[in-house]
């Protein structure tokens, strides 16, 4: 069963304009036959009077004259009035001198019903007593019975008069109605079409057409006003909804995405339209995906506690590649059911920083403390290279004077003289095996020598490597620095592979930051000695690891190049993406790559790009800019 209240305006209007109308009809129809009903009886009244008084002027001589006949032959002229029923004359004492009746019976109430009372009625016909004088002296009475009820014919006429009057009236109401409550159904209608238009396309530049300054004409002006408001916050929202680098994926009680910002196609590196209907969760690896859905499952129980919280997961990409994300969730609700919005920021860049950070600042401590053991080591390095220079030029000096001595003890046996003495000083160097020690000792002294000066060279290496870096640019020689680099991580590279340095001795100086730089050579190296290793397993002993630098106009260029494993196909999109490493655990963390790009690419404005082949090995391609800026920017 409808309601009023649900049906259409437009109908609820022609209800209540046709019952007004036929109320009204009615009401008008109700009173004018009221008001004939009442003409009606006053009319008969007047009318029954002046025949009462023709009949009794008529009547005086026979009442005078006690005619009988005369009596009754003037009550039969009232036979030409069929609404006359009965009528009866009477002498001064009350006796009946002639009655007439068109029925019989009808004259039975005259005497009961007459009295002395001028009208009255009885069952709806209306009797009327009249005396009958003659000079002001009373000869007797006349007394009528008049039919007071409408007729059926008249009764039917009147009804079908007013019935058709009414039925006229309501035909004419409703088209008119139908008409004019357009007036007001029309500007609602169009007011209704735009809101839906509004609703179902959310757009808020839509406005209402006006069409007056009534009522209606203010609601449309307030409603637009609405709905430039609306417009002005739904822009505000969709500003910050798409120029958030966050990720913000609204999806329906069932998990399916309803919504999904720029944010997210940076992100996840997918197009609104590729993932609407789409799971979630299935961009989550497996683990995270049971966090994910045990946040929804709390939410969805009604868990307030969980409104807001932070939980870490780890996001999934279309090429499998894995990253860090923060996820806070938040539910709503409206007519079209509940939804959940996902709030997902990516971890990746802070992570690195926080490693770069973590490892700048153990760095920093090994640094330190590397100087202070260099430091120490310095000085006693410095005592025996002091020594050992000064133990080759005493034994130079040393040697001249025994082969003087060995001529003088060859001349002393020639000559015969001091026999003993020289055949004792034979023996003594032929135990001592003084020719051997004169082959030996110089050379011993010398790999001494070597010896340290390779710790010095060391020594010094590590000073330079470990001293802090600076926030500045500062021009270094990079040939320098990628030997001291090399110096330093021997003992990554020495069992596996051999070091060889192709260097442009005519390189210029270059701006950059030189620990940073030290850095990712130092990682470039310890991931080609990695490589090598793996190659190196298998019998094939040992590789090269080749450094070269060259100028390339305004840029300086150092290839970096193993005969390791190569870089597989499927990874190598991946490879300078934080925290992703295919060495075993422990092994590798998965930041060098990640590190050594960020420094190149962002702090130096340089480029860092790759060649490789299975099997064969790869070359990494370091190319900055020499004045510490790419060419052409400020």
């Amino acid at each position: 069963m409808v309601h009023f209240r649900d049906i259409s305006i437009r109908r609820k209007l022609l209800f209540i304009n046709v019952l007004t109308t036929s109320t009204a009809l009615v009401l008008v129809s109700t009173a004018f036959i009221t008001h004939e009903r009442f003409r009606f009886q006053d009319d008969v009244t007047r009318q029954l009077s002046t025949v009462a008084d023709v009949i009794g002027t008529s009547a005086r001589a026979a009442l005078a004259d006690h005619d009988r006949a005369g009596a009754e032959e003037v009550l039969r002229a009232l036979a030409a009035e069929p609404r006359i029923l009965a009528a009866c004359l009477y002498d001064a004492q009350g006796g009946m001198r002639a009655c007439y009746a068109r029925e019989p019976g009808a004259e039975g109430v005259s005497q009961a019903a007459a009295g002395s009372l001028t009208a009255s009625s009885h069952n709806g016909d209306l009797l009327l007593q009249r005396p009958i004088l003659a000079h002001g002296q009373p000869l007797g009475s006349l007394w009528i019975r008049f039919d007071g009820r409408v007729s059926f014919e008249t009764l039917r006429h009147d009804l079908s008069m007013v019935s058709l009057a009414m039925s006229v009236c309501f035909i004419i109401a409703v088209l008119l109605s139908t008409r004019l409550q357009r007036v007001i159904t029309a500007p609602l209608t169009r007011l209704a079409r735009t809101a839906r238009e509004v609703a179902a396309g959310r757009d808020y530049s839509l406005r209402a057409e006006k069409s007056g300054e009534d009522e209606l004409g203010r609601l449309v002006d307030s409603f637009n006003e609405m709905l430039s408001q609306l417009g002005e916050h739904a822009a505000e929202l969709r500003s910050i909804y798409d120029s958030a680098h966050d990720a913000i994926i609204t999806v329906t009680s069932e998990g399916a995405i309803a919504s999904w910002n720029q944010g997210a196609e940076h992100i996840f590196g997918c197009a609104e339209g590729e993932v609407r209907g789409k799971a979630l969760a299935s961009f989550f690896t497996q683990a995270s995906r049971a966090v994910y859905e045990k946040e929804l499952s709390c939410l969805h129980r009604g868990g307030e506690a969980s409104a807001g919280k932070l939980v870490e997961v780890a996001g999934l990409r279309p090429d499998d590649t894995e990253f860090p994300l923060e996820l806070t969730i938040a539910k709503w609700r409206t007519k079209k059911g509940t939804f959940y919005t996902s709030f997902l920021r990516d971890t990746s860049a802070r992570r690195m920083l926080e490693a770069q950070l973590a490892q700048a600042q153990k760095l920093e401590s090994i640094g330190h403390l590397t100087a202070g053991v260099a430091h120490e080591i310095n000085t006693p390095i410095q005592y025996l290279g002091d020594n050992t220079r000064f133990l080759d030029e005493s034994f130079r000096n040393l040697d001249r004077v025994l082969r003087s001595y060995e001529t003088l003890a060859g001349a002393a046996e020639t000559s015969g003289l001091l026999a003993e003495e020289v055949k004792q000083a034979r023996a003594a160097a032929e135990e001592a095996d003084l020719e051997y020690l004169h082959g030996e000792i110089p050379r011993a002294i010398q790999q001494s020598g070597e010896g340290v000066e390779r710790v010095a060279t060391i020594v010094r290496a590590m000073k330079e490597f470990s001293h802090p870096g600076s926030a500045e640019m500062k021009a270094i020689d990079l040939n320098h620095a990628i030997e001291s680099t090399l110096t330093v991580s021997r003992n990554e590279w020495k069992y596996v592979a051999e070091a060889v340095t192709e260097f442009d001795p005519n390189l210029p100086v270059v701006r950059c930051l030189p620990a940073e730089f030290n850095q990712v050579i130092l990682n470039l190296v310890v991931n080609a000695a990695h490589a090598i290793a793996d190659v190196s397993g298998r019998g094939t002993g040992k590789g090269q690891i080749t450094i070269s630098t060259r100028r390339d106009g305004e840029w300086a260029e150092i290839r970096v190049r193993d005969t390791g494993t190569g870089i597989p196909h499927a990874v190598r999109s991946r490879i300078f993406t934080p925290f992703f490493t295919t060495k075993e655990m422990g092994r590798g963390t998965g930041q060098g790559l990640a590190i050594a790009h960020a420094v190149v690419v962002t702090k130096h404005g340089g480029t860092l790009d790759f060649e490789t082949e299975e099997g064969q090995g790869t070359t990494f391609i370091i190319r900055l800019p020499i004045e510490g800026c790419p060419p052409g920017r400020p």
